[in-house]
């Protein structure tokens, strides 16, 4: 998932993220016990997804005295801290270093492992008490337009990214645009010039915020065009694209979610030219492979916001997957009740219903 978080944010965020790690460094070897020996548990959890979310609870249920394994599918930890966020925004020197205070004789840490591909879910289950899930929004959802699908040179945002991240040698040549919206897409459009892109223009259909990302991205080349929806790609004869047939709109109010109602300006019509379309419009959960057993396919994953637990016993879920605001500081603070609910859950579970 694309983190909404502004640079200021993401500051504060690395903070508590840094005082967090310090916990897994106390008793961490034997020259250093901890000053408050804590109670060690039978019971063993899992935690899948090393972002934000996932590295918290494992740092508070390590710290609660659980052995805790975490299974991450890329080969870092950090999430998209560590793929998704450029460096410009996030001190990826600085999420190395708390990363590397996670050694702790419980923690284990499988990297480069995916949930249902490479680990039965079923299997996990059978082998732990609990598991949560904080597997983050790792699908990228499409805007729904012709061509999207089919046609060269249409790429997903969270593919580009971490394509960048790890493979230093990434490079984009030509026209870019960038379609989405919020401060996500314009780290994509940042990165896209960083890449080698000729030019980048984001077309966003809302209104841009006053904020300093959007003035950094000004400063560098990024071109915003805003109140521009997008409703079609063009596509030549070998099914690459070269253009982008857009409209102009106008707000209206908010729905329900609070989203703009916007509406076409008619006749405002127009086509750009490009050579490449990275699509930021959003993301969501990916569960495919996840829940292998038949019975559980059948199943919809309900987290309750109060305890994160999920309707599947033992199953808790945190960060960007329960939904809400998408930000690196809501997803450490959910990982940190998730722990205590699965605390509460191991210690409680066979107390009578009403405790």
């Amino acid at each position: 998932m694309l983190y909404q978080d502004t640079s200021r944010n993401v500051d504060v965020a690395m903070q508590r993220l840094a005082s967090l790690s310090e916990v897994c460094s106390i008793g961490s070897s034997e020259g250093s016990p901890s000053r408050h020996p804590l109670p060690q548990y039978a019971e063993r959890v899992a935690v899948v997804g090393a972002g934000p979310a996932g590295l918290s609870a494992s740092i508070q249920l390590v710290g609660l005295g659980y052995t805790v394994t975490l299974i991450e599918e890329l080969p870092v930890l950090g999430g998209m801290m560590a793929v998704g966020i450029p460096d410009f925004r996030l001190a990826h020197l600085r999420l190395k270093e708390c990363i590397e205070t996670l050694h702790h004789p419980c923690l284990k840490i499988q990297c480069n492992t995916r949930l249902g591909r490479d680990l039965p879910f079923t299997a996990l289950r059978h082998n732990h008490a609990a598991i949560l899930l904080a597997i983050g929004l790792q699908r990228s959802q499409f805007l729904d337009v012709s061509g999207e699908s089919v046609l060269r040179g249409v790429f997903p945002a969270l593919t580009f990214l971490k394509e960048y991240h790890l493979n230093g040698r990434t490079r984009l040549q030509g026209d870019v645009i960038v379609i989405g919206g919020g401060i996500a897409t314009i780290d994509v459009a940042r990165v896209a010039l960083h890449a080698g892109a000729t030019s980048v223009r984001v077309c966003y259909p809302g209104l841009l915020a006053d904020i300093v990302d959007v003035h950094a991205a000004r400063q560098e080349g990024v071109v915003f065009l805003e109140q521009v929806l997008p409703v079609g790609l063009l596509g030549s004869e070998d099914v690459t694209v070269y253009g982008m047939h857009c409209v102009r709109v106008h707000s209206f109010g908010r729905d329900s979610f609070g989203r703009h109602c916007l509406a076409r300006v008619p006749g405002s019509d127009f086509k750009l030219h490009t050579d490449i379309v990275i699509d930021a419009f959003g993301e969501c959960a990916d569960f495919s492979g996840c829940l292998d057993d038949a019975s559980l396919n059948r199943m919809m994953l309900i987290a309750y916001p109060d305890t994160l637990d999920t309707n599947l016993q033992g199953v808790f879920a945190a960060g960007d997957v329960t939904g809400g605001y998408r930000s690196i500081q809501s997803a450490l603070e959910q990982g940190q009740r998730a722990a205590i609910s699965i605390h509460n859950y191991l210690r409680l579970h066979t107390m009578p219903s009403f405790l």
